[in-house]
């Protein structure tokens, strides 16, 4: 598959997804007894800050994220690993990547579009 902003995007909204669906039906409570949810989401959150590392400029300034914060998370996630604070990586996934789902979302329906306008012929309308 040719690595294109698309996969990239594309890839991020998976991890992102999988992050939400890993603490839907968890308390903070129980997310911070489990090592193994622990790691599952802090992976996820690796991929997604990684994945943010790939993308051009240009993409990044069609999605109003943050896309610094995003990547910085991954830095601290990948070489101070033993040093994230728990209370911050819930509060991650439970109100900024609900944020960050949906205007990968709205990125996604905008694109398809112009691609359905593009199909009609209707490019510019």
């Amino acid at each position: 598959m040719k690595k294109t902003d698309r996969v990239y995007l594309s890839q991020m909204f998976g991890a992102v997804t999988q992050c939400i669906d890993y603490v839907k039906d968890e308390s903070f409570e129980s997310f911070a007894k489990s090592r193994l949810l622990q790691s599952a989401v802090i992976m996820q959150l690796i991929v997604i800050g990684e994945l943010t590392t790939k993308l051009k400029t240009k993409s990044k300034e069609l999605i109003n994220l943050r896309w610094t914060d995003m990547a910085g998370l991954r830095n601290k996630a990948v070489h101070e690993y033993f040093y994230l604070e728990l209370p911050i990586i819930w509060r991650t996934v439970k109100e900024d990547l609900p944020v960050v789902k949906r205007e990968l979302g709205k990125y996604f329906r905008k694109k398809q579009k112009k691609k359905i306008k593009k199909d009609r012929g209707q490019v510019g309308e």
